[in-house]
């Protein structure tokens, strides 16, 4: 069994489900933190709105995520943007995640944590351009890694450093090829949308000048 065959149990057997995943709204629950005697809290909860039925979109227990990530290799490739999405991961099977605060951490670097409640390993590999990605794919294409999951994104790093939507097009479009490699065909392959950009909260003249939406694929 894989995840390719078991992700219908758990989001559903319908096709529009999977059109419907990011429709939501991040809500902050006011004074839960303050409850709390703790230096760190996260009071931001992700609610789905208007979501059918079928879909079966609920929240999963450390234990059922444990229960889907049993004997599992996966792989979130990217810039930081993944990086937080591989401590949430880590979060959701039940781990703390003190050194996603540390400020001794070194951020642009591959991180790797054995889950051992679930037998899994959860690996993050920095790739913040789409340059990156396509080695990285490359890499664990020859070496043979196998992953049974990997997630991807890029495209700010792009946007703000490199400012060639064609070259980057260009790029993307190899890794559509790479990922259908035969030593990934048991791979789910994930791809992440690249986040919205917030104008407002851009802080340099340089990021607001080039990390428009228009720029940001």
């Amino acid at each position: 069994e894989d995840f390719n065959q078991n992700y219908h149990e758990i989001i559903g057997p319908h096709d529009h489900c999977l059109s419907n995943i990011n429709r939501g709204q991040w809500q902050t629950n006011i004074g839960s933190c303050s409850d709390l005697k703790t230096l760190y809290c996260d009071s931001h909860s992700w609610h789905w709105v208007d979501i059918p039925d079928e879909c079966n979109f609920r929240y999963l227990s450390p234990k059922e995520v444990q229960k889907d990530f049993r004997n599992r290799k996966v792989a979130f490739i990217g810039d930081s943007t993944q990086r937080l999405l591989y401590y949430s991961t880590l979060r959701s099977l039940g781990e703390s995640t003190p050194q996603e605060h540390d400020s001794k951490t070194e951020k642009h670097s591959d991180l790797y944590t054995k889950v051992e409640s679930s037998s899994s390993e959860i690996h993050f590999l920095w790739a913040p351009m789409v340059e990156d990605l396509s080695k990285c794919l490359n890499g664990i294409i020859e070496n043979d890694d196998g992953y049974d999951m990997i997630v991807m994104q890029v495209g700010l790093w792009d946007a703000l450093h490199t400012r060639n939507v064609k070259s980057y097009s260009k790029v993307l479009e190899d890794i559509t090829y790479i990922i259908r490699s035969p030593t990934l065909e048991e791979t789910l392959k994930i791809w992440v949308t690249t986040s919205a950009v917030v104008y407002d909260r851009l802080n340099s003249p340089e990021k607001k000048e080039w990390l428009k939406q228009e720029n940001v694929l």
